[in-house]
């Protein structure tokens, strides 16, 4: 869950509604989104993100003991 306040981003996120970690760094800026959530291990979730009309696209990144993984999010509004 996020709620915005200006540019800033707060809220929380993590795997299931459960299981949630708060929001740290959550910035928008024009058409651009980020964030990143911290987990209990210590792994670090990057979302980089930008909206355009109906859609959000951009990469996820975790980054966990020095490695780091990298995923693309396509979203598309359904009416």
């Amino acid at each position: 869950m996020a709620k915005q306040s200006g540019n800033i981003l707060t809220g929380t996120g993590g795997p299931d509604e459960n299981e949630q970690w708060p929001v740290q760094n959550g910035k928008i800026a024009g058409n651009k989104i980020a964030a990143q959530v911290t987990g209990p291990d210590g792994a670090v979730y990057t979302l980089t993100l930008a909206i355009d009309g109906d859609h959000i696209t951009g990469d996820a990144t975790v980054t966990r003991n020095g490695e780091s993984q990298k995923a693309r999010i396509e979203l598309t509004r359904v009416k």
